[in-house]
């Protein structure tokens, strides 16, 4: 796929009487700084994040944006060209960054911030051990619940009352994870020191179907001891303000909270699978476009995810966040 230049960029994505949102705006700049930098580590890193960040507002949809209608002789419109520019440079440095740290998996890929800080390896380090023994435990529970028996139990628990269709779905979804793991690279970049939302959040990682290569972006809330929570019906204003009031904790070790939480952002790039919304007494949703909408509830705690799994089974096979936890409870009913 041919790559694109910044001016390049500028005029085929510049569409009247659109104007660019702030993200765009931010993905303009650091496009501009990496053309300039003549891609370099951390300008490339900058731009990667920009992109991710702005694919995130836009939603699963994003090539279907009007950014992305100038098509060339070949089918290919400009968010595509900039999108395989950073992959094709991410998967040059690979090498390059691998070098920067021996001591971790060899799947698991951390940028220069991350790895240069012997903290920040041991806490990726654990989590990613810890999140792929939970996916292959889950898988290997999930697929004897086809009998009465605790096996049984625990899927209904998170996915509702047995029944084979659904039943196979869930067995695909957690071998996808486990197909990341064994034959994948995990690829982590650092936001923390983005003074907004996403340098608060504890990760994510952009909705899609990447089998082999998935970049997970983990904010300051990554290295908390506690997680925090956020009181039902919260504004986004609100789940900012109880992430702050969070981040006032120290994190020493890794929880299966934190493996659960792993599962569930790496759950939305192997396996496209969104979040589900609740809002009272009884309704349940798709999250639109990605995002939890002020006045419903994540449906991301063991409370709402049982209740959902209990209400609309077909609703929770699809909730990524029913996957985190049950691959949580599986690793520590197995005592790991």
């Amino acid at each position: 796929m041919t790559d694109i230049t910044y001016d390049e960029w500028m005029n085929q994505t510049k569409k009247r009487f659109h104007r660019r949102s702030a993200e765009l705006k931010r993905l303009d700049a650091a496009f501009k700084a990496f053309e300039r930098s003549k891609g370099s580590g951390s300008s490339l890193q900058n731009l990667a994040q920009a992109f991710n960040i702005w694919v995130g507002i836009k939603g699963s949809d994003y090539l279907g944006s009007i950014r992305n209608r100038k098509l060339d002789a070949s089918g290919v419109g400009p968010v595509e060209k900039l999108q395989s520019l950073i992959r094709t440079h991410r998967m040059s440095n690979i090498a390059t960054i691998r070098t920067l740290h021996r001591d971790v998996p060899d799947r698991l890929v951390l940028d220069a911030t991350l790895s240069a800080n012997i903290g920040d390896k041991t806490k990726l380090r654990e989590t990613y051990n810890r999140a792929k023994m939970a996916v292959h435990v889950a898988r290997d529970t999930v697929l004897k619940a086809k009998t009465a028996g605790p096996e049984q139990t625990l899927y209904e628990k998170w996915f509702g009352t047995f029944e084979s269709t659904r039943h196979l779905q869930v067995v695909k979804n957690f071998q996808g994870l486990c197909n990341l793991f064994d034959t994948g690279v995990i690829i982590v970049h650092d936001a923390r020191a983005q003074m907004d939302a996403w340098g608060e959040c504890f990760g994510f990682a952009m909705p899609g179907n990447k089998k082999n290569y998935v970049e997970f972006t983990v904010g300051r809330a990554f290295f908390l001891k506690t997680g925090y929570h956020v009181v039902p019906g919260a504004t986004h204003r609100q789940r900012g303000q109880a992430v702050r009031q969070a981040l006032k904790q120290a994190y020493k070790n890794t929880t299966d909270w934190t493996v659960g939480t792993m599962v569930h952002e790496l759950g939305h790039a192997t396996n496209n699978l969104p979040d589900v919304d609740f809002q009272a007494p009884n309704t349940y949703q798709v999250s639109p476009g990605g995002m939890t909408p002020d006045g419903w509830e994540q449906c991301s705690t063991p409370a709402l995810d049982v209740d959902l799994a209990l209400a609309s089974p077909d609703l929770a096979i699809v909730n990524t966040d029913n996957y985190g936890q049950c691959a949580r409870e599986a690793l520590a009913l197995k005592g790991r």
